[in-house]
């Protein structure tokens, strides 16, 4: 028996992603070549109720778009469903999804915020075969019986899907099957692509698949929310905009360890830190000063108030 394990993912990441200043820009060659474009087998999923342009997008741009829903869902709620999207580097959808002025703030320029991700399909798969494998993974059920929706085409949970499991070919082939060459992603001021090796025999997903792949989301998701957390505070004066980036996220473990369940409870607090630190005190002198509020999101801001008080006006 054979000890070699095989991988049947493989990563690979481009150069830097320079943005275009205008979606009416030309993509460079290496992204084209990086992407395989205009092989006509590149593939957006899109998300319209993260992109409220993106339907009217679609009537203006797109020459092959479908909508991931069908029947009364489709009809009735297109505005908020998933999207299959044809590229081909003369889209001016496809350019938007590259485009991003610096503080531009256009919203049809979408690098920095891709409201889904890229497929690139098999030779010869249609783009009927690619959505009707797609939909396979819109609605799983748990171990109980119960019906989730997988938004399988976040940016933040990307990784932690399509790359999940990457030694069993059973986990892989419900995902990428015989219909899915590779998963295209931004990451960072890159784009990673996770290909699938070898066409696999397509298999429907296994009960109570979403148990297995719930606390990967919810890693990625909290990883998601730290580097928001990073980026947030480079924005701020010091000392927070001078925060260490493992200094950030230790404080979003402490302030969720703490109790603090709420994004914004989470961000209050880190901040009520910081600034404490700053002075050579701790947020326990901050509880010092007296109790706080039960409501979770009032306590996190009332020990940011306090800290503030307590730091010079400039900060």
């Amino acid at each position: 028996m054979s000890d070699v394990t095989t991988h049947l993912l493989r990563e690979d990441r481009s150069v830097p992603v320079e943005p275009l200043a205008s979606e009416t820009e030309a993509l460079p060659d290496p992204l084209l070549t990086f992407l395989q474009i205009d092989t006509g087998q590149c593939f957006a999923v899109l998300d319209a109720a993260a992109f409220p342009l993106l339907p009217e997008l679609i009537d203006a741009h797109a020459e092959d778009a479908a909508c991931l829903w069908q029947g009364n869902a489709a009809r009735d709620m297109a505005h908020l469903a998933p999207w299959l999207i044809r590229l081909s580097s003369a889209s001016r959808l496809t350019r938007s999804l590259f485009a991003g002025a610096p503080d531009a703030n256009v919203p049809w320029q979408l690098w920095g915020a891709w409201p889904g991700l890229i497929l690139r399909a098999r030779a010869d798969v249609t783009a009927e075969a690619l959505r009707s494998h797609l939909r396979k993974m819109t609605r799983l059920r748990d171990a109980a019986g119960q019906w989730y929706f997988l938004r399988f085409w976040e940016v933040a949970t990307a990784r932690a899907f399509w790359g999940a499991f990457a030694t069993e070919p059973d986990e892989v082939a419900w995902r990428y099957g015989s219909v899915i060459e590779a998963v295209v992603f931004p990451d960072g001021d890159r784009l990673t692509t996770l290909t699938c090796e070898a066409a696999l025999p397509d298999r429907a997903p296994p009960g109570g698949v979403i148990d297995r792949y719930r606390p990967l989301f919810r890693d990625a998701c909290w990883r998601a929310f730290q580097m928001r957390v990073l980026s947030a505070l480079r924005l701020e004066p010091p000392p927070l905009g001078d925060t260490p980036a493992p200094v950030a996220t230790a404080l979003c473990d402490e302030a969720r360890a703490a109790g603090y369940q709420s994004e914004a409870a989470i961000w209050d607090v880190v901040r009520a830190a910081l600034l404490t630190r700053a002075t050579g005190r701790t947020l326990g002198d901050l509880l010092d000063r007296g109790p706080l509020p039960d409501d979770n999101l009032a306590a996190a801001r009332q020990l940011l108030l306090r800290a503030r008080a307590g730091t010079s006006p400039e900060i």
